[in-house]
């Protein structure tokens, strides 16, 4: 007798763990589903040219799963659409590290900086996201080197590619994309027009930041405008 009612009080309390973790199970399928039908509904506003509305919806999407990477980065997205640059900047920074969203954040966030003749920011954020996310996040790191051509620090980008060749297990395709960036430094990383067409945009001029006007300078040197140099 005391046998049989402590199997069933096993049995009963198994049963229990079991249905609670099929609830559990449940509610968190109907619950990815729900996010999955927001972030489409935003798309659709966005695509639709609402964007005040696609933002307006990611942010409550963004209440309700606070901390989920693709809706902060979608939110940024819409942030800037909206002409909304500091709030985009924010939301960015706030894209977990290693997901798989934060090098694209990272990119966006160093592109923010740099049409603001920030280059010293913009390398910082892109520093920080190769060894947040791996020196394998190629668009980082072609970015990064092209804000060292620009300011003439070759020997530094060199490094750079230099040190991720070394690591192992890499594919061919990504050696190649290496070789590439490697014989862009000596054969230019960017045409003289493209330099002037980008600092031009930049606002360098009135920038203080001290890796803007390295880059002037070295324009400057390659135009041949010594003096300005």
């Amino acid at each position: 007798m005391i046998a049989r009612w402590l199997n069933y009080r096993l049995f009963s309390g198994l049963a229990a763990v079991l249905l609670a973790l099929m609830a559990w199970v449940a509610y968190g399928a109907f619950s990815e589903r729900r996010l999955r039908a927001g972030l489409a509904e935003a798309a659709r506003d966005m695509e639709a040219g609402n964007s005040v509305g696609s933002r307006d919806r990611l942010a409550r999407l963004a209440e309700r799963w606070p901390g989920r990477a693709e809706i902060l980065f979608r939110l940024g997205e819409s942030e800037l659409t909206c002409g909304r640059i500091e709030p985009a900047k924010i939301v960015w920074s706030q894209v977990p590290h290693g997901s798989p969203f934060s090098a694209r954040a990272a990119l966006g966030r160093a592109h923010l900086a740099l049409q603001a003749a920030r280059f010293s920011d913009a390398e910082r954020i892109l520093r920080e996201a190769l060894d947040e996310t791996g020196s394998g996040a190629s668009e980082v790191r072609h970015l990064l080197l092209v804000i060292l051509g620009l300011q003439g620090r070759i020997d530094e980008a060199r490094r750079l590619i230099e040190e991720r060749w070394r690591e192992t297990g890499l594919s061919p395709s990504e050696r190649m994309a290496l070789l590439r960036e490697h014989l862009a430094l000596d054969l230019e990383i960017m045409p003289l027009a493209g330099n002037l067409a980008f600092l031009g945009s930049a606002g360098a001029t009135d920038s203080d930041d001290e890796r803007a006007w390295l880059a002037r300078a070295f324009l400057a040197t390659r135009s041949g405008r010594l003096e300005e140099s």
